[in-house]
């Protein structure tokens, strides 16, 4: 350890020996300040830097044993070497049980001082480690406690989204799928000339579909092949899985470079489009829907736009009771960190705006994220 800026506080009431001892400690190349008696040394201000004291035992008034007690009780902690002309056993093992680092005799050399001086010096530094390894101890304790928490709130939440999809699966989907079985019952009594059984058959296909992807959406999972789901080819097929009849015009646009995406926000994207184009298609009464998708250097940008009779302003700043469709809209934008805008009157339509950062949305190589 450096002896630079370290401090050696010298109380002892004898003029001679203290302005010794001090003169010593400064040749070697430490500061240092003198007091003449425990009670000017506890009144004083002790800058906050490596010290040590060295403490004559027999002073006037309060003593030099008296004063480490004091130290003690105050909670300073400062390594202690004792100086006494006179001292016994008794006295050298109650200096020493109460934390004193060295006990010397007068006369003592100056080796001996002046070694005892840095081992002192060397103390506090190594209490000052065990300080700081208690404090690293202590933080990772509660970082500990933290994680634990973490985990004990995600046991927590897990819990709760399986007794939801538990009751989903019990509920709706078991509707669905009693329904399904009932469907195709009836279809097998349709005759295959009737003009109502192509229909019938598209309408069953759908819910067998849904009914899977509920059940892969409950266990949380994703579609075996979403990596190689095609964007545009999915969302431009929803005008023909809704059977919307065909005077709808709907137009399909995509501009710029297609670039992989990653699959949690793909999946994302694709429920968010799905919805705008099940509103248009549904409920708007439009004559013309578009669709388009733009690959731009910044981000990837959604629109569906509509000349429909628009959205309630109050349904579409608050929704409306019961259904979920624009609020769900605008909880995936937010969970994938896209920006959604959706403006709508019943003079234009509706339109729905998704952008997504380009370092979210696709999948880049490290040399295009540093660009």
């Amino acid at each position: 350890m450096s002896e630079t800026g370290a401090l050696v506080y010298v109380v002892d009431d004898d003029a001679f020996a203290r302005e010794g001892v001090a003169r010593l400690i400064r040749s070697a190349g430490l500061m240092t300040k003198t007091f003449v008696s425990g009670e000017e040394f506890l009144a004083a201000a002790r800058p906050p830097i490596p010290r040590c004291l060295l403490l004559d035992v027999n002073l006037p008034g309060l003593s030099g044993l008296d004063l480490q007690q004091e130290l003690a009780k105050s909670g300073l902690q400062v390594p202690i070497i004792f100086l006494t002309g006179h001292g016994d056993i008794p006295m050298t093992v109650s200096a020493m049980k109460a934390g004193a680092v060295d006990f010397l005799t007068k006369p003592f050399s100056e080796e001996a001082l002046l070694s005892s001086v840095r081992s002192a010096l060397g103390s506090r530094g190594e209490e000052k480690a065990l300080t700081q390894r208690w404090y690293g101890t202590a933080t990772e304790i509660e970082s500990r406690k933290q994680e634990e928490e973490r985990v004990r709130k995600e046991h927590v939440r897990l819990e709760e989204r399986t007794r939801i999809a538990q009751e989903l699966h019990d509920t709706l989907l078991q509707s669905f799928l009693g329904a399904s079985l009932q469907l195709g019952a009836a279809l097998n009594s349709v005759p295959s000339d009737s003009l109502a059984k192509p229909r019938l058959d598209r309408i069953l296909e759908l819910m067998r579909q849904g009914i899977e992807d509920g059940r892969k959406t409950l266990q949380g999972l994703r579609s075996s092949d979403s990596r190689d789901l095609d964007l545009v080819l999915t969302l431009s097929h929803v005008q023909q899985e809704l059977g919307v009849q065909s005077d709808v015009d709907f137009r399909v646009a995509v501009a710029g470079r297609q670039q992989p995406l990653w699959p949690p926000i793909q999946h994302e994207i694709c429920r968010i489009g799905r919805e705008a184009l099940f509103n248009a298609f549904c409920h708007s009464g439009a004559k013309r829907v578009e669709f388009e998708l733009e690959y731009a250097d910044t981000d990837l940008r959604l629109r569906v736009r509509d000349n429909g009779c628009g959205i309630d302003p109050q349904v579409l700043d608050s929704g409306r009771a019961g259904h979920w469709g624009l609020a769900g809209m605008r909880e995936r934008a937010t969970r994938i960190g896209a920006l959604l805008r959706i403006s709508s009157n019943a003079a234009a339509g509706t339109e729905v705006q998704l952008s997504i950062p380009s370092s979210i949305a696709f999948q880049l190589s490290p040399a295009e994220h540093r660009q």
